[in-house]
């Protein structure tokens, strides 16, 4: 007598997908408490296709969801029908209306994470611009720098340095934010002043190269795609820490900004 296979219904595939789930991997998910789900709802799950709300577990926290599983692969194409997942609620996001509020493509170009030694290489072999007309003049004093270089070889972190990356013919950096830091750290390497008695370049080897190879992050911005308003806008933006801007300064970037 032929035995007819068991039909693989829509509850075996669920029940299938709940048993594999690691449920002791997601102890530390929070309870769902403002984020609605209903069984049949379309939901959005990372880059997965049409997923749909199957099953939804302990009160909200996790969720069972089916999706299609349809690509292509090294130039071949597959299907293998709809797939069934469980996953905390916090993985899932409702279907709605697809309306960019806040997503606006930014200025920022390129983030780059270095040694110190990368940024004063660009100062003598790429140029800086470094008195663009929305800079102050410099305003820190020695005094200042001298803490900076402390933090320095300290390996503190010194914060971000904001770059245009200007076009030709200039091909050089100018400086948005970190024109006081610059300033200081090529002020200590060009022998302006001691730091702990000592100049830069009475350091030992050893020395000189722990304070260059200190790990920092610089942003580049595409000088072709930023707009002098958007120049304008992030630098309000990010002038808020370190010697504080002069009301009057401020004022006058906002000026030129609203003018724009």
């Amino acid at each position: 007598m032929k035995i007819k296979p068991k039909k693989n219904t829509l509850k075996n595939e669920i029940d299938k997908a709940i048993e594999s789930f690691r449920r002791k991997d997601y102890d530390n998910i929070p309870e769902n408490k403002n984020r609605e789900f209903s069984v049949g709802d379309d939901v959005f799950v990372g880059f997965l296709k049409e997923c749909k709300v199957e099953q939804i577990l302990e009160d909200g926290k996790f969720i069972v969801f089916s999706f299609l599983d349809k690509g292509s692969s090294r130039g071949t194409t597959y299907n293998n029908g709809r797939k069934f997942r469980v996953s905390p609620w916090i993985d899932l996001m409702p279907s709605v209306e697809q309306i960019d509020r806040f997503g606006k493509t930014h200025v920022i170009h390129n983030t780059i994470s270095s040694g110190l030694s990368s940024i004063i290489h660009n100062v003598y072999h790429r140029g800086i611009i470094n008195n663009p007309d929305y800079q102050r003049g410099y305003a820190w004093t020695e005094e200042d720098k001298k803490e900076l270089i402390k933090s320095i070889f300290e390996g503190c972190d010194i914060g971000k340095f904001i770059f245009i990356n200007k076009p030709h013919p200039e091909n050089r950096l100018e400086v948005l934010d970190g024109k006081q830091r610059l300033s200081a750290i090529m002020g200590y390497i060009e022998g302006y002043f001691k730091y702990k008695g000592f100049f830069f370049h009475e350091l030992s080897r050893a020395d000189q190269r722990a304070f260059k190879s200190l790990m920092i992050q610089s942003i580049e911005l595409d000088g072709d795609r930023t707009s002098k308003k958007e120049i304008l806008k992030l630098f309000l933006t990010v002038n808020h820490a370190g010697v504080p801007q002069t009301a009057g300064h401020i004022a006058k970037i906002q000026e030129m900004y609203d003018e724009l």
